[in-house]
C-alpha cells in the first residue's frame, strides 16, 4: 500500500485508488475495469453510490422560468452518440414559481420525439404512434372523483374488450357530430343469447341496474329495431301514441 497524502489518497494491493478522509474510504476506482463505487470499494458497475441516503441532485444553476427551462436531464446514448431516449426534469409553466414537470422521450429512428409528460398539476399526457399495450395481473382501475374519463378514436376505428386474450366486446364510433352512430357488438357465446343458471346471457347484451331504471333515450319519431332494420319501439310526440311497441317484429 502507497499513501501520496494522509487521509488522502492510496492505492491498494490490488492497485486500485481509494480516496479517504478521516482515515474512511469513500471513493474507489478498480484497477481491472475503472469501476467507480462512491462509499463502496467493489463497485459491480461502472457507478454505484451506497449509503443510508444514496441520493443523487442535479442542480441546475440557471435562475429562469421559462416553460421547459431550468432542466435537468439523463441522456442515453448509443456507441454513435446518438441520444436513444432521455429523462428531463424542468420549470412547468412561465409564471416565477416552482413549478415542474417530467418528460420521457425516446428516439424513433429520426429525431427524439417526446412520449410522455407529467406535468406540475399532476396530468400524465401520452404522445403515442401506435397502440398503448397495458399488461396488468390484477385489476385496471379507471376512477374520477371529479370531472369525467373520455374515450377517443378517430372515424373507423373501435374500441375492443377483451376476455382472456379474446375479443369480447366490440364499440365502433362513427360519424361526424350530430350525426353519431354507436355500434355495440358481443363476439362470444351462442346466437340466442340464451341464459345460463346464473342468470347470465352467453350470447346476449345485459343491461342491469341495481338501483333505479334504465332509460333508452332517441329522438321524436325515431325507432329501436333489431336485425333486418325491423322496428320494435317507435317513439313520438303525438301523447295519443306517445310509444308504439310492434308486436309483428
Amino acid at each position: 500500500m502507497s499513501r501520496f497524502s494522509d487521509n488522502m489518497l492510496e492505492k491498494d494491493s490490488s492497485n486500485n485508488t481509494n480516496f479517504l478522509t478521516d482515515n474512511t474510504t469513500r471513493v474507489s476506482i478498480l484497477h481491472a475495469n475503472g469501476y467507480v463505487g462512491i462509499g463502496e470499494t467493489t463497485p459491480g458497475t461502472l457507478l454505484q453510490l451506497k449509503g443510508s441516503d444514496p441520493y443523487l441532485t442535479l442542480q441546475n444553476s440557471t435562475a429562469e422560468n421559462t416553460d421547459g427551462g431550468c432542466e435537468s436531464k439523463i441522456i442515453f446514448e448509443d456507441h454513435a452518440n446518438v441520444t436513444l431516449a432521455q429523462i428531463q426534469a424542468s420549470h412547468d409553466g412561465t409564471a416565477d414559481d416552482t413549478k415542474g414537470d417530467l418528460i420521457l422521450s425516446t428516439h424513433n429512428g429520426t429525431s427524439l420525439v417526446e412520449r410522455l409528460r407529467l406535468d406540475s398539476a399532476g396530468t400524465l399526457t401520452a404522445t403515442l404512434a401506435t397502440d398503448l399495450d397495458v399488461n396488468a395481473v390484477g385489476a385496471i382501475s379507471l376512477d374520477s372523483s371529479a370531472g369525467s374519463i373520455d374515450m377517443n378514436v378517430v372515424d373507423g376505428q373501435t374500441i375492443t374488450i377483451g376476455l382472456n386474450g379474446a375479443v369480447e366486446q366490440i364499440i365502433a364510433p362513427h360519424g361526424t357530430a350530430g350525426s353519431e352512430l354507436y355500434t355495440l357488438i358481443n363476439t362470444s357465446g351462442d346466437t340466442t343469447g340464451s341464459s345460463t343458471g346464473d342468470g347470465q346471457g352467453t350470447g346476449a347484451i345485459k343491461f342491469e341496474a341495481r338501483a333505479g331504471g334504465i332509460g333508452l333515450l332517441f329522438n321524436d319519431a325515431k325507432d329501436l329495431w333489431a336485425e333486418g332494420g325491423r322496428t320494435i319501439i317507435t317513439a313520438n310526440q303525438d301523447t295519443a301514441e306517445a310509444i308504439k311497441l310492434h308486436a309483428d317484429a
